[in-house]
C-alpha cells in the first residue's frame, strides 16, 4: 500500500502534451491547415501544472532555418493554450515524471533543429516525455530511492 501512495502525486501536479498551430503559418484549432489527424503542421510542447493554478510550458524551436542544414535549437516560451487555438492532453501524473519534465523544460539547452533529419518540436517533446518516464520507472532508480519506497 505504501508503494501505491508513493506513486501518486498529492500536490496535483500533472504533465501535459500540448499542440498549437505553427507560429509561422498560423491557423485555428491545434494545427495549421486542416485540423485533422495526419496533418503534421503543428507545434508540440510540454506543460507542467505547478500546483498553484499556473503552468510551466516549453519545447524546442529553431534559431534559424528549419530545413537543411537546420539551425541551433532554442527553448520556446510557450504558454497554456487559450481560446480556440490549441489543446493539451494529460500524459502523466507521477511526481517523478513531472519534476523531470519541469527540469528539462527549464533547462534552456536544446539539440540541433532540422526537418526532417534533426530534432523538431514534436521529436523533442516526445523524447523528453519518454526519457523521463523511463528514468522514473522503479527498476531504474538508484537503491536509495528503492529503499524509500518500502
Amino acid at each position: 500500500m505504501r508503494r501505491l501512495l508513493m506513486d501518486t502525486d498529492p500536490l496535483g501536479l500533472n504533465t501535459y502534451m500540448c499542440m498549437i498551430p505553427l507560429h509561422s503559418l498560423g491557423g485555428n484549432g491545434t494545427r495549421s491547415g486542416p485540423d485533422i489527424w495526419g496533418n503534421p503542421f503543428y507545434h508540440q510542447y510540454l506543460c507542467i501544472d505547478d500546483g498553484n493554478g499556473e503552468y510551466i510550458c516549453g519545447g524546442q524551436d529553431r534559431s534559424g532555418g528549419a530545413f537543411l542544414p537546420g539551425s541551433r535549437g532554442k527553448a520556446t516560451n510557450d504558454t497554456w493554450p487559450s481560446g480556440e487555438n490549441g489543446a493539451c492532453k494529460q500524459v502523466d501524473d507521477q511526481k517523478c515524471v513531472d519534476e523531470c519534465v519541469k527540469n528539462r523544460v527549464e533547462n534552456k539547452k536544446r539539440p540541433w533543429y532540422q526537418i526532417p533529419f534533426g530534432i523538431d518540436c514534436q521529436d523533442w517533446s516526445e523524447e523528453v516525455l519518454e526519457s523521463c518516464q523511463k528514468s522514473c520507472r522503479t527498476n531504474n532508480l538508484p537503491m536509495g530511492w528503492f529503499n524509500r519506497l518500502w
